[in-house]
């Protein structure tokens, strides 16, 4: 998944692990406290529709009520940490559509190397 403002750099670090910044543009991710919580109804929203999808389909399968019980969860467990990393760069790219990036969602960084957290908050105080 790459990065809905410059589409170079990668959102996640790891499977589950979002970056805080793009490493190409240095966008912010998280654009204010709460911001992921849309793309916490778009995965319920979703993983609810598999749910009800797959227990639909397991009943009229098998008309047996231990599997029609069963494999709507062993569906969802499987499908919602797969359906995080869609929602979220769905939200943001959503969100950014909607509202375009700030000059303060980006930090400035020398090239090859990450100023850190506290490039936000300490600016050389001019004469």
């Amino acid at each position: 998944m790459r990065c809905p403002n410059c589409g170079v750099g990668a959102v996640f670090s790891g499977p589950l692990d979002m970056h805080d910044r793009c490493p190409n543009c240095t966008y912010r991710y998280e654009r204010e406290h709460g911001y992921f919580l849309g793309a916490m109804v778009i995965n319920f929203i979703v993983a609810s529709g598999l749910m009800f999808a797959s227990a639909i389909a397991a009943y009229l399968l098998t008309r047996d009520r231990t599997v029609t019980v069963v494999v709507p969860v062993v569906v969802t467990i499987i499908a919602v940490p797969g359906l995080l990393r869609h929602s979220r760069t769905l939200w943001m790219a959503i969100d950014l559509a909607a509202e375009p990036p700030r000059d303060d969602e980006f930090r400035p960084t020398e090239v090859g190397k990450d100023l850190g957290p506290e490039a936000e908050t300490s600016r050389p105080v001019s004469g």
